[in-house]
């Protein structure tokens, strides 16, 4: 959830708006939260992690409405999904590099490990 967060962001910091944004995501809970709105992450179980997945939910909702971004969340197998590699640490080239990274906000810094330089 975390990453489709951060994905929104950066596509908003990139300056879309009123467009349809599909997000593949190996994680079924994921895209089940995405589509209907609402997560109960029965898979974790923990209070904890239970609270920060509706807080970032909210904050995706949010997002896209006041952008008019439409999110398209679709199933992918973790064997094809292309960002399952950076999620474990291990990056593409920096010629893939996004040019507009979004800001962190509060609710996502301590879970975000700013390794990547701008220029």
């Amino acid at each position: 959830m975390l990453a489709v967060e951060l994905g929104l962001r950066a596509a908003i910091a990139a300056g879309y708006r009123n467009t349809v944004l599909t997000i593949h995501s190996d994680n079924t809970g994921v895209v089940k939260a995405l589509r209907t709105g609402t997560t109960k992450n029965t898979e974790h179980n923990v209070i904890l992690e239970v609270s920060m997945d509706c807080c970032i939910l909210r904050a995706i909702l949010v997002l896209a409405q006041v952008a008019a971004i439409q999110i398209d969340a679709r199933w992918i197998s973790t064997r094809d999904n292309p960002a399952d590699n950076p999620s474990r640490g291990i990056f593409p080239s920096s010629i893939y590099s996004f040019q507009y990274p979004p800001p962190i906000p509060k609710h996502l810094a301590k879970h975000v490990d700013r390794i990547l330089v701008y220029d």
